[in-house]
């Protein structure tokens, strides 16, 4: 019984985000992009039905980048339910959600910094043993 109750729930929840969809799919393009999901903002009626399948509005472009897992710039409906129903609950989940989006843009640029430094060392390694002389240059490489 509470099985059917949760997907009842489940079906519910996902027809109501496919008519949210659909509002903030003025071009009727099948994607909406993170200008799209501002309108959330603008259109108080569509922002307290959203608030209301219990969804914080309070950042659109924080929660148009959670949504936009593929990072494409734009989200389908099944994109935009799926991620709905992740973020789905108190703004306890939408923060943590927010967290764990910044740590892996965070580690991402990271790597990216730390290889970067990598190559400037083996230049700087090349450059300093190119300026000594033979002899020594010929005793640090042993």
């Amino acid at each position: 019984l509470m099985v059917q109750e949760k997907t009842r729930d489940w079906e519910a929840l996902v027809k109501h985000m496919s008519a949210v969809f659909r509002d903030l799919d003025e071009d009727e393009s099948g994607l909406i992009s993170q200008y799209d999901v501002r309108n959330i903002l603008e259109d108080v009626g569509l922002r307290m039905y959203v608030e209301a399948l219990d969804i914080s509005t309070q950042d659109t472009s924080i929660l148009f980048r959670l949504l936009d897992r593929e990072k494409t710039g734009y989200i389908d409906l099944k994109e935009f339910c799926e991620g709905c129903m992740r973020i789905k609950g108190p703004a306890k989940s939408f923060d943590v959600h927010c967290i764990l989006y910044e740590l892996e843009r965070t580690s991402s640029l990271w790597a990216n910094f730390m290889g970067f430094v990598e190559k400037r060392f083996v230049h700087l390694e090349t450059a300093i043993f190119m300026t000594l002389p033979p002899e020594l240059s010929a005793q640090m490489s042993d």
